[in-house]
């Protein structure tokens, strides 16, 4: 499985949004001028769409025209970075490494950090590809310094990952699992899902490689399940794969089979013939390996064709030695040496041991089924000795032993001391099941003499669960002699009849007396003793993790409430009269219903409320029911406990909860579906919640205020708000007073926000005209204070000379008439600072950061509005 690479090695550092497909890049690509800066911006994000789906061709070549006159800007070294991660996939190594290599001198002299690292990233992938495994080692750990040095926490869990890539293919395979575990847990802690499965995914390819199958399986099925529900076609398509390489390992053909059609079913469906044809190519070597060989034809065939039209030397050699295999299974000796010969013309170019076992392994096959015994004995040993060559380099002691078992008498005396040096237990076991062989580690173990063991059966020395014990185990393993690790419930038992639970560890030695069974054995009652002690502090771990994410809120939101109580500007008599009645009701632990036009400030209102109440030092937690999905708010409320539904891995606290003692803000509580009224209604009489999924409730004591710019009374009528539920809210309703009521303030206002901006541009204004400010007291405001807040910003970055102009610019539409509804005016001014701002959404300088909102909360209004950007 050398084949394996990440499931999109491309650049993090640009973030596609989810709302442009690649075909309305490619539309904006196509018509974009030649000389236009904002082309290559829009190139670099097509190309990372086509990578993100597998259309790797596609990329290269939307990438190419800009190889030859590059630019180490940011969307010059994306192109680039794309160029390269193409360029990886179909098979052009050395095209890939030398782009990156001036990608990274590129990047670090214009001081693009974070795509410095991506580059320095998919120079140790490309190298470990190629074989060069030094290099690969030195490139991931000069990375892995930079990201440290930087403090980029993604970055160091992702080169962390490719180091472990790259250790894997080395002798030092401790080394990679603790970087992948390193990786594992850094992804898991941000809930990054699609890196936490990638990492799962390469601790199984690890894990297969060193014979531990069964543990390989668990990892990936995991990132199996975090694949399918991030619907991740790509990484689905590399777990799938895993999996089926890691079943195949543990000699599961058939399920090993089931894993290769589903590969090939999502190859199929993200489309490209070289995805399809390395899909096709692990299902034949499966179905191979399952005694399906008609069926397996069909792959391998398509596999092999497709390899030579791109030149893909890996691909070529491994589907053609499989391809020889099911022929020589179904006696067409001619049609597998033809493959077998092009395979050995194409040897040169791969420096995969394992392939080249393969070649040999076939080769012997071949050779034996035509008589041809000595050719076939030189093709056994050859196989045998690259098998041995891989396992000395896994470093496994278990497996140490194996290196002789084509050795002479004489060796099979340095066997015997090799056996006795080990520390663990080794058996040598016939297929009856009697033992030939003990070493002293053996002895210790089982507490008794090596003669003694030598003169016993397996099936009294180990046993498992029923009629299943460890000589029924090695017969069967005589059957398919492969190494294999053999994990499930064993007990060892000693001399005085004690037992401890055991794990056995299998491998072939060839002898002069025939095939015998390398039986590791371990004591691993400290090792489970060690489980269960890490296993507490594990959930000791989690559960002071939870406490610190719970006291963190907490203080985010007292800091919060501190910083914005300060920014209620105003003296005029309906403010005041609105502050009057918070000092009012702020004691009391009444709920408050606050109403009022958009941008009227009625979080303000509702933290002022809090903050000078007897909860102040208790959180205030805010809810958004507007940018909710309806799936998830249930959950989002009153929490959930694990397995509660696809995704819940761990119990989870609810907002209701969270303000225990407190406060919460249920902000747009118009916009609550009506399922969810009636939940919220129950909360709101009996002071209980249910956690989805939980068959208990628990009480919370929180006080709620709610807010809206909804007319209740109306939704009531129509039947789209509850009534009880309007009643139970409406306790204390505050009116928040349009801009336009208290024109009085708006002076204030203006030099609140001038002052405000200037600090925050680094800019100075001292003087507002009378005429400009004349003009802003005389505008209707629709977008009350938000909105004057927004045009004061915009007239201050265009301000000359420290004096303020204003025309009417950046204010909402006068389509919008003094009677028009707030939807209207709602999406006039939406519509307008979308169009000033290119339609862009999110990021600095976008259209949720000058109207205020969050990113997910302004598109939820655009879909809400039906604004839509126009093609």
């Amino acid at each position: 499985m050398r084949d394996f690479a990440p499931a999109c090695p491309g650049p993090a550092a640009s973030v596609l949004p989810v709302t442009e497909t690649i075909e309305d890049l490619r539309g904006r690509y196509d018509v974009a001028a030649e000389d236009d800066p904002a082309r290559r911006r829009v190139a670099a994000d097509l190309a990372e769409a086509l990578l993100r789906a597998g259309r790797f061709a596609e990329a290269r070549e939307v990438a190419l025209p800009f190889r030859d006159a590059p630019r180490f800007d940011e969307p010059g070294c994306l192109l680039l970075l794309h160029f390269a991660a193409a360029c990886m996939h179909v098979g052009d190594l050395v095209g890939a490494l030398r782009v990156a290599m001036d990608v990274e001198r590129g990047a670090r002299e214009a001081g693009h950090a974070q795509i410095r690292l991506s580059a320095v990233a998919l120079q140790g992938d490309a190298l470990a590809i190629m074989g060069r495994i030094d290099e690969a080692r030195v490139a991931g750990e000069r990375g892995l310094r930079l990201a440290i040095g930087a403090e980029f926490e993604p970055e160091r869990a992702r080169l962390l990952g490719q180091l472990g890539r790259v250790l894997s293919r080395t002798p030092d395979v401790p080394a990679a699992m603790q970087a992948h575990l390193g990786a594992l847990e850094l992804h898991r802690k941000a809930g990054r899902s699609r890196d936490t499965a990638l990492e799962l995914i390469n601790l199984g390819f690890v894990c297969s490689e060193i014979g531990f199958s069964d543990d390989a399986v668990c990892y990936v099925e995991e990132a199996l399940s975090l694949a399918g529900v991030a619907h991740d076609d790509h990484l689905l398509m590399n777990a799938e794969r895993t999996l089926s390489w890691a079943l195949k390992c543990a000699g599961r053909h058939e399920e090993a089979v089931t894993h290769g059609r589903a590969q090939v079913a999502i190859a199929e469906r993200i489309g490209g013939d070289l995805l399809g044809a390395r899909a096709a190519e692990r299902l034949g070597t499966s179905l191979v390996r399952a005694g399906l060989c008609d069926e397996a034809l069909a792959h391998l065939v398509r596999a092999a064709n497709v390899a030579r039209g791109r030149d893909d030397a890996w691909l070529s050699v491994a589907a053609l030695v499989s391809l020889a295999e099911a022929r020589v299974v179904r006696s067409e000796f001619d049609a597998a040496e033809s493959a077998l010969d092009e395979v050995r013309d194409l040897r040169k170019q791969v420096t995969d041991d394992a392939l080249l076992g393969d070649l040999h392994r076939v080769s012997a096959m071949l050779h034996g089924r035509r008589g041809e015994f000595e050719q076939a004995l030189m093709h056994e040993r050859r196989h045998g000795e690259i098998a041995l060559d891989s396992l000395r380099r896994a470093g496994d002691a278990r497996t140490a032993a194996l290196r002789l078992q084509h050795e002479s008498e004489h060796e099979e005396r340095l066997l015997q001391r090799a056996l006795a040096s080990l520390s663990e237990g080794v058996l040598l076991v016939r297929p009856d099941g009697s033992v030939v062989h003990a070493n002293a580690g053996a002895a210790r173990i089982f507490s008794c003499g090596v003669e003694t063991l030598a003169s016993r059966s397996l099936g009294d020395l180990i046993c498992g669960e029923g009629a299943a014990d460890a000589s029924q185990v090695v017969a069967r393993f005589f059957d398919d002699p492969r190494p294999r690790l053999v994990s499930r419930t064993l007990r060892g038992r000693r001399a005085d009849g004690a037992e401890f639970p055991a794990e056995i560890a299998l491998g072939a030695l060839r002898t002069r007396d025939g095939v015998l069974a390398l039986v590791s054995v371990r004591d691993v009652s400290q090792l489970r003793r060690t489980q269960s002690d890490l296993h507490q502090a594990l959930d000791q771990v989690n559960a002071l993790r939870q406490e610190l994410e719970r006291e963190n809120l907490v203080l985010r939101d007292q800091l919060r409430s501190r910083t914005q109580f300060d920014e209620i500007v105003g003296s005029s008599p309906q403010i005041r009269a609105v502050l009057r009645h918070v000092e009012q009701v702020a004691p009391t632990d009444a709920t408050v219903l606050i109403l009022g036009e958009t941008g009227t400030g009625k979080e303000l209102i509702a933290r002022a409320v809090h903050t000078r109440s007897t909860r102040s030092e208790r959180p205030l937690v805010t809810v958004n029911c507007a940018a909710m999905p309806e799936s998830l708010i249930e959950s989002e409320l009153f929490g959930h406990v694990a397995g509660a539904f696809t995704g819940a891995l761990r119990d989870r606290e609810g907002r209701f909860a969270m303000a225990d003692g407190g406060t919460i803000f249920l902000d747009e509580i118009g916009d609550l579906p009506l399922p969810m009224q009636s939940k919220l209604l129950r909360v709101l009489q009996d002071g209980e919640v249910q956690r989805v999924g939980a068959a208990a409730s628990s009480r919370v004591d929180a006080r709620v205020i709610a807010a809206t710019n909804r007319d209740l009374p109306t939704m009531v009528a129509d039947g789209s708000f509850r009534s009880d539920l309007f009643y139970r809210l409406n306790v204390f309703p505050l009116e928040l007073p349009a801009l336009r009521r208290r024109r009085g303030d708006i002076p204030v206002l203006v030099w609140f926000f001038v002052q405000r901006s200037a600090r925050r541009l680094g800019v100075r204004i001292d003087v507002v005209p009378d005429d400009v400010m004349a003009r802003l007291r005389a505008y209707d405001w629709p977008g009350n204070v938000r909105e004057l807040a927004n045009v004061i910003e915009r007239a201050v970055i265009l301000a000359q000379d420290g004096v303020l102009s204003w025309d009417g610019g950046g204010a909402a539409r006068s389509v919008v008439g003094a009677g028009a509804r707030l939807e209207d005016v709602e999406r006039a001014h939406i519509l307008e600072v979308l169009e000033s701002r290119g339609w862009r959404v999110k990021g600095a300088g976008g259209a949720a950061d000058v109207l205020g909102l969050n990113a997910s909360t302004l598109r939820s209004r655009m879909r809400k509005l039906g604004i839509e950007r126009p093609a």
